[in-house]
């Protein structure tokens, strides 16, 4: 529906949000009314509601034609997909090199994950299944190319990752254009202790574990070479206990370089 449509013509353009909270947008305390458009009676504003699509209903708020909105009167699947919206287009302002649920996966906000991914069909203009969805690559703040589990892997997001593979089916196993799947982010920047590894672990196949990306590098090498931290030997004996093996050094961690690891023997 085009809510302009709906209203015979008008000025619907938006006026661009810059610090209003979900709930001062919701009961439009920073708004006021267009002076082009008349507000609309509650009670047509929530028969409006319950069928334009999400867009529109966002575009009827933000052009102020409701003077005041109680949210809670919305149906609870209106009222999430109205708060996912405005949360992607928060994100999109705030990381406009990023992906909305990758930047929230890699910044830790968990409760972002479940809105933004509760509502996925609003944005899922191909018909994919929400596995399909999750486990898609988008890209970070920086514009890194990456899944939602990776990131969220190599930032040791742990209830994150438990969330998008238990609850989401996000496979572990899909690599970026460079070659690297979940279980290289992790070997490489995972400090804390070792359970988000051997979660993965037990979700990936021996190829996904022992995956070269385009360096030739496995998750092992990334252990070895570019893991600092404390737990660095723990990870790698984790690895190596689940058949993980690297390609540019030998058994005993020695640089070897690449096609002359274990991983050849």
């Amino acid at each position: 529906m085009d809510i302009r449509n709906f209203f015979g013509g008008g000025n619907t353009t938006k006026r661009k949000i810059t610090s209003v909270s979900a709930d001062d947008f919701f009961t439009m305390k920073k708004f006021k009314p267009s002076p082009q458009l008349k507000p609309l009676p509650q009670e047509i504003w929530y028969v409006i509601a319950s069928f334009c699509d999400i867009e529109a209903l966002y575009t009827l708020i933000y052009t102020s034609i409701v003077k005041s909105v109680n949210y809670k009167k919305l149906s609870d699947t209106c009222h999430e997909r109205l708060r996912a919206y405005i949360l992607r287009k928060k994100y999109e302002e705030e990381f406009p090199k990023g992906t909305p649920l990758v930047c929230a996966c890699e910044l830790g906000r968990f409760e972002d994950v479940k809105v933004l991914i509760a509502c996925y069909n609003d944005v899922n203009e191909s018909g994919m299944s929400l596995k399909e969805y999750v486990s898609q690559v988008g890209k970070g703040r920086y514009g890194f190319d990456c899944t939602p589990l990776m990131i969220a892997a190599w930032f040791e997001h742990f209830q994150i990752v438990k969330y998008l593979i238990e609850q989401c089916e996000a496979d572990p196993n899909i690599a970026n254009r460079y070659g690297w799947n979940a279980l290289h982010f992790a070997a490489d920047n995972n400090e804390k202790d070792t359970k988000l590894i051997e979660f993965l672990l037990t979700h990936m196949t021996l190829d996904s574990i022992n995956k070269k990306q385009f360096g030739g590098f496995t998750p092992v090498d990334y252990a070895y070479s570019y893991n600092d931290s404390s737990i660095q030997q723990e990870i790698i004996a984790l690895l190596r206990s689940k058949g993980g093996k690297a390609n540019c050094h030998d058994e005993n961690g020695r640089d070897v370089g690449a096609g002359n690891g274990d991983l050849n023997e």
